[in-house]
């Protein structure tokens, strides 16, 4: 759905499920990447923190506490960094808004 909304809201198209290095070193997969302006996009649903099939085993506060651990290391590395929930993807007119503001044109 996000793909469609930045697609009907004439946003650049993003490189799709992009693997980027860490500060750490550590390679992490990234579901939008604008590499024009070093932006890493994600969509963040519900499931990802809820659904015991995405969890492995983690409760929703580590698994919180890793997503921001992975997000920290990424901007160490001078990546941008957005996220953006179910609302925004449903939405062109949310989602142009949302990316313009971290220079996604």
């Amino acid at each position: 759905m996000s793909r469609v909304s930045m697609h009907r809201a004439g946003i650049a198209p993003p490189q799709l499920q992009v693997s980027l290095r860490g500060v750490s070193g550590k390679d992490y997969t990234v579901d939008f990447f604008w590499p024009e302006v070093d932006v890493i996009g994600e969509f963040d649903g519900k499931y990802k923190y809820t659904d015991p099939a995405y969890m492995n085993g983690r409760n929703a506060q580590q698994v919180l506490y890793d997503e921001k651990i992975r997000e920290d290391d990424l901007r160490a590395a001078a990546h941008g960094f957005t996220r953006w929930p179910w609302a925004t993807a449903i939405s062109p007119t949310v989602m142009r808004a949302h990316l313009v503001r971290v220079g996604i044109h």
